[in-house]
C-alpha cells in the first residue's frame, strides 16, 4: 500500500462508495446441500466443516428486511434494485411475494431474486407462482443450476421454471458454475435448447475454493484466474441472515473478521458510513485485494502468489475469514497512513523553507 500513486491515494481518501443493489440473504436454509456452496447452506442452515455453524440456521426477521428496504430507498448511494436471495429464499414463497410487493411500493424499479427453482416441479405450479411474482413487481430471476444442483433439482424442473418465466415476462439469468471436470456445456446439454435460446442471459462462472467447495472439491479441479482486480464498481449492500451488513455478496458476506454493523442495531446509513470510514476496505475496493498480499508476506504470512487464487473474491474471503490477519493488516494500514502524513508535513515544511 506504500506503492500507491497520488491519484490512488486521493481516491482512497475521498471517493464515496456506491452500491448496485440492496441484497437480502433472508435465510441460510436451503432444500439442497450442494458440494460447491460457498455459503455452506443446507436444510438445517449454514454449515462449516460438515457441522452446523454458530451463525447458521437463522432466518432474518421480516420486520428487519422491511426496515432495511425503507431505509435503503432513502440512500442516494444505493441504486433502487432489490435482490432477494438465500440459502433458498422460496422456502417461504408467501414471504418472498410480500417483500417483493413492499419493495415495489417503495419505488424499487428492479426487483430480482436468486433461486434453484425447486418450486417448479410441475408446469402449472411454476406458472402460478411466476404470475404472482410478476404481479408483485419481480423483473428477473437468477436461476442456479449445474452438476451439483442437479441431484436436488432435476433439469425438467429448471425447464418448467424457464418456460413459466418466459410466458409471464420475467427475464431469466441462468447461472451455471463449473470446474475442470464438470463443464458448463454438460449442464446446458441437459436443458431444453429452445428454452435456452429464449433465455435472457446465461452466466457461466467457475467454482471457487471457498465454503463447502474448499472441503469437498479436489484442489486441482478449480480454475485459477488470479486475484488481480478492483471491486468498487460491483459492490452491493448485502444483509445476511444474522443481520450483519456487508459491502458485497460474493464471499466477504460470509466472513466475520471485519464487521460494519448489524441491521438490528444500526441504521443502513450508519453502516454505509462505517464502510466508507474503513481504510482497509477502501484499499480492497479501490486498489484491489491483491494489494494486501505483499504486506501480509512481509508480516510472515504464507500467502500464495496472486495467480494461485480463483479470483479476487477467493482471496478476499481467505483474508477476511482470519481475525489475526485482519488485525495485523489494520495495524499495518494505520502505520502506513501515519508515515504518509509525516512525509506530507515534511514536504510542506521543506517547500515553505525553499520559498523563503
Amino acid at each position: 500500500m506504500r506503492d500507491l500513486s497520488l491519484t490512488q491515494r486521493v481516491t482512497l481518501a475521498n471517493k464515496p462508495l456506491g452500491f448496485n443493489a440492496l441484497v437480502v440473504e433472508r435465510t441460510s436454509r436451503c432444500n439442497a446441500r450442494c458440494s460447491i456452496c460457498y455459503q455452506g447452506s443446507s436444510p438445517q442452515g449454514k454449515e462449516q466443516r460438515g457441522e452446523e455453524s454458530p451463525r447458521g440456521g437463522q432466518d432474518l426477521a421480516p420486520e428487519l428486511i422491511r426496515r432495511a428496504l425503507l431505509e435503503g430507498s432513502r440512500l442516494d448511494c444505493l441504486n433502487k434494485r432489490f435482490h432477494l436471495a438465500g440459502g433458498e429464499a422460496f422456502l417461504d414463497a408467501e414471504l418472498c411475494l410480500d417483500l417483493f410487493s413492499y419493495a415495489h411500493a417503495l419505488g424499487y424499479y428492479d426487483i430480482t431474486t436468486t433461486t434453484n427453482g425447486f418450486w417448479a416441479k410441475s408446469l402449472p405450479r411454476a406458472r402460478s407462482l411466476t404470475r404472482r411474482m410478476r404481479e408483485a413487481g419481480v423483473t428477473s430471476i437468477e436461476l442456479s443450476t449445474d452438476h451439483w444442483h442437479a441431484p436436488f433439482v432435476k433439469p425438467a424442473t429448471i425447464n418448467h421454471c424457464m418456460q413459466a418465466c418466459l410466458e409471464c415476462g420475467i427475464a431469466v439469468n441462468l447461472r451455471l458454475l463449473a470446474t475442470q471436470e464438470h463443464t458448463h456445456a454438460a449442464t446446458l446439454a441437459t436443458l431444453d435448447p429452445d428454452l435456452l435460446n429464449h433465455t435472457s442471459r446465461i452466466t457461466c462462472g467457475p467454482v471457487f475454493a471457498v465454503g463447502r467447495a474448499a472441503e469437498q472439491i479436489d484442489a486441482d479441479d478449480f480454475f485459477r484466474r488470479g486475484a488481480e482486480g478492483r471491486c468498487f464498481a460491483v459492490l452491493n449492500l448485502a444483509i445476511v441472515p444474522s443481520g450483519d451488513v456487508f459491502p458485497c455478496c460474493a464471499g466477504m458476506d460470509h466472513t466475520d473478521a471485519l464487521l460494519f454493523g448489524n441491521i438490528a442495531s444500526h441504521s443502513l446509513a450508519d453502516i454505509v458510513h462505517n464502510m466508507n470510514q474503513s481504510p482497509l476496505f477502501r484499499v480492497v475496493s479501490y486498489a484491489g485485494v491483491a494489494r494486501l498480499l505483499k504486506p501480509l508476506q512481509e508480516m510472515g504470512y504464507a500467502m500464495q502468489a496472486s495467480e494461485a487464487y480463483g479470483n479476487m473474491c477467493d482471496l478476499c474471503t481467505t483474508i477476511f475469514s482470519d481475525h489475526k490477519m485482519v488485525a495485523d493488516l489494520t495495524r499495518y494500514n494505520a502505520q502506513t497512513e501515519s508515515e504518509q502524513i509525516r512525509l506530507a508535513i515534511d514536504y510542506l515544511l521543506n517547500a515553505s523553507t525553499a520559498c523563503v
